[in-house]
């Protein structure tokens, strides 16, 4: 049963990999063909077992043709550890030649000793034992004896004896295959109960919410099940029904509306039983990386799909990126369900929601579904009736060690020769350097480095001296070659090369307040202040590896710029090329209208921005001298900013630090994973959250209510204050300095610090 399940693993991993190259090679984006794609290869993995024994009868591979494998997978582990119990044994001698000579020769009082002669070149062995090591050339010691003459012919045998094996050393007899057949089965049950426990956990948590009723839904979420529960903070999917937080009748309707919507493509999915069915593949195979990378792109998948079904019932892709942020700040209390929005993957899906090009390629080309859902079929045939493999028999012995023979090349000696002992060539016989002077290395030139390949040649070979064995390779040697040189290759058309890339520079002239909007699908945007009434312009234009350096000279021609009287708009209709990101360098007066966009890049604003709007797929943002009113969001990134004038600031990331400094309005941070600080004096409410990270605050002597709670850490504040209810280390209210407005700061594990 274990090497049929090992060999499942095996096979179904090999699917995945075939159908990930499919999905490259054809480069299908389409969510919808990647999720079919891939729920398909986990439905082939959970039946992988069951679908050997069928595919063994399919003769399509000639006989011989497989992967061989073991009968007992810990025979190589046995064999290697009698060989280093083994590693003590003394070494193996070679007994002194035996000279060939004809029993007819031979004195009568030696016959008994004599043995039958052999052929020249046949050397007698003694039969191995078990303990007994397998012959080196280093545990060989050769005596040589007077050559000997008879009948005209000169012939030199050699006997291989064996000193007796040690005495067995005794350890303590641990079989390997139950042990790890134990861990195997520790860490499977340890993660099949909890998989249980979520289980258990999240169908008693639907039986003690609230039914929600009818009367506070829209008409088309009338017949879903819903309920409402205080242990949540964010809406989930079980099975086929919905849960909300108990909070959801202060929501807006249009938020209402996306949740449900989001929830609803959730249960058409049936992403609840298709994330069971991997946490139970990633629990029995938890030692393949097939089954947890299945269960996180599935549920990234499932995501991506469900957006685009709240994004129709939204006002913008913004807002909808905002109720995101909003939940995945919220704790999560429970391992098992859909939910909407998790800190983990939370920046990804902004990031495709902000760029229009990505989330547009992401539901594009729906014909290559049918390539994607093709790929798995003939992965799992390749896989199973392609690869064979064919298991040892548990009897089969082991093969003999074999004892290493070398010829040895005997010379004619001198009847009174005396014997000359013989070394190996690792000893001190190696041959003497020559006292010849090695040959100049020439100079090296002024030229650019180049790669430098000798011609083919061979080195001479060495003949091997009489009566010696060479244990070691011969002494490096340096010999001269023609040399080739290779000219520096130029770039390729389209690469990335620094050096070539392009720019424009436009000057707009404007009268009052202007408003500027700018956009870039992988670009940076930095906003400098300036003088008088201009607005100058400056693109850098990058071509990466599948651009194309015609369209990028188009767009240095004809740059993306409009003017519609006071309003500029940067990076509109070019901007979506594939292959090509724009850098851009704006300097514009104060006070302009600021809205800027970034699929994924970094947005910088020096006091120019007025009631501005900073987004970002993927990037920090960083903004100084704010005035009025400023919304900043990143799917993953930091940020900074520093406010001059009154107005309220709204902050949020998924997966980032927040740091704002002198507030003088109210304040919205909200963070996935990361710690928020923020100083100033409120004017209106604060709300700070954040997943998993710490909250710093410094107010100094302001007026405030505080409202500050933790799921896993302290509360903790310099000032004095007038507890209202009771007192928590990870929950606390009351009034600082007679009380203001309302501060709220939640965390879901971290500490809150009020200074």
């Amino acid at each position: 049963m274990i090497p049929v399940f090992l060999e499942a693993t095996l096979r179904s991993l090999l699917v995945g990999l075939a159908v990930a190259a499919g999905l490259r090679l054809f480069r299908v984006r389409n969510v919808l063909a990647q999720k079919s794609a891939w729920g398909l290869v986990l439905i082939s993995a959970l039946a992988m077992p069951l679908l050997l024994p069928i595919t063994a009868q399919w003769h399509i591979l000639p006989d011989g043709a497989g992967l061989a494998l073991p009968a007992h997978p810990m025979t190589l582990l046995q064999e290697l550890q009698e060989r280093i119990l083994a590693k003590g044994a003394p070494p193996v001698k070679i007994a002194p030649p035996k000279l060939d000579v004809p029993q007819s020769d031979l004195p009568e009082t030696e016959e008994a000793a004599a043995s039958e002669p052999a052929a020249s070149s046949a050397v007698e062995t003694a039969s191995p034992r078990s303990g007994d090591r397998q012959i080196t050339q280093s545990d060989t010691q050769l005596t040589p004896h007077p050559q000997g003459v008879f009948h005209g012919q000169s012939s030199a045998y050699v006997t291989i004896q064996r000193e007796p094996a040690p005495a067995p050393v005794r350890h303590l007899n641990l079989s390997p295959v139950a042990l790890i057949l134990t861990l195997y089965c520790a860490i499977t049950g340890f993660l099949l109960f909890r998989l249980a426990v979520a289980v258990f956990t999240t169908i008693r948590l639907w039986q003690t919410a609230t039914p929600v009723p009818a009367n506070h839904l829209p008409s088309n979420a009338a017949t879903l099940p819903l309920r409402a529960s205080a242990k949540i903070a964010s809406p989930i999917t079980i099975g086929s029904a919905i849960l909300l937080p108990s909070d959801y009748k202060t929501w807006e309707p249009e938020k209402l509306r996306i949740v449900l919507a989001h929830e609803r493509s959730h249960i058409r999915q049936g992403d609840f039983y298709l994330q069971l069915l991997a946490g139970i593949y990633a629990a029995l195979a938890w030692f393949s990386p097939l089954g947890w990378w299945l269960k996180h792109e599935l549920a990234e998948l499932a995501e991506a799909i469900s957006d685009r079904a709240g994004i129709e019932e939204a006002a913008s892709r913004a807002s909808y990126a905002q109720i995101l942020l909003e939940f995945a700040a919220a704790p999560r209390r429970i391992s098992l369900g859909v939910a909407m929005a998790r800190p983990g993957s939370l920046s990804r899906r902004i990031e495709r929601l902000l760029n229009d090009k990505s989330f547009r390629q992401c539901f594009a080309n729906s014909r290559r579904a049918l390539v994607a859902v093709a790929l798995v079929p003939l992965a799992l045939f390749a896989s199973t009736a392609l690869v064979r493999v064919q298991a040892a028999t548990g009897n089969q012995p082991l093969p003999p060690a074999r004892a290493a023979v070398y010829a040895l090349p005997v010379a004619p000696v001198a009847p009174q020769a005396q014997p000359a002992a013989i070394e190996t060539a690792s000893e001190s016989t190696q041959p003497e350097p020559t006292s010849q002077p090695a040959p100049a290395i020439p100079a090296m030139s002024s030229a650019p480095a180049v790669l430098a390949f000798p011609a083919e040649t061979k080195a001479p070979s060495a003949e091997p001296s009489p009566l010696m064995i060479a244990a070691a390779s011969p002494a490096p040697m340096i010999h001269a070659a023609p040399m080739v040189m290779l000219a520096p290759r130029a770039p390729q058309e389209g690469g990335s090369n620094e050096a070539g890339s392009l720019s424009f520079d436009r000057t707009l002239s404007v009268s009052g307040d202007a408003h500027l909007e700018v956009n870039t699908g992988s670009g940076n945007i930095h906003i400098t202040r300036g003088s008088g009434s201009q607005i100058q312009i400056h693109g850098r234009i990058h071509v990466h590896r599948d651009g194309s350096q015609e369209q990028a000279r188009q767009i240095a021609a004809n740059p993306p710029i409009e003017q519609s009287g006071q309003t500029i708009r940067v990076g509109q209709h070019q901007e979506h090329v594939r292959g090509i990101s724009i850098d851009y360098t704006i300097e514009a007066p104060a006070g302009t209208f600021l809205a800027a966009n970034s699929g994924s890049g970094d947005i910088v604003d020096e006091g120019v921005g007025h009631d501005a709007k900073l987004q970002t797929g993927s990037g920090d943002i960083r903004a100084s001298g704010l005035q009025g009113r400023f919304n900043l969001m990143t799917g993953s990134g930091n940020i900074t900013a520093e406010q001059t004038g009154e107005g309220d600031v709204i902050a949020q990331t998924g997966s980032g630090n927040i740091e704002l400094k002198e507030i003088h309005g109210g304040f919205k941070g909200q963070t996935g994973s990361g710690d928020i600080k923020a100083s100033g004096t409120p004017s209106s409410g604060w709300n700070l959250q954040t997943g998993s990270g710490s909250i710093e605050l410094q107010t100094g002597n302001a007026p405030l209510t505080l409202d500050a709670s933790t799921g896993s850490g302290t509360v903790k504040t310099d000032h004095e204050m007038v507890v209202q209810g009771g007192f928590d280390q990870h929950h606390i209210r009351g009034k600082l300095n007679g009380g203001g407005p309302t501060v709220r700061l939640e965390t879901g594990s971290g500490d809150i610090q009020i200074h």
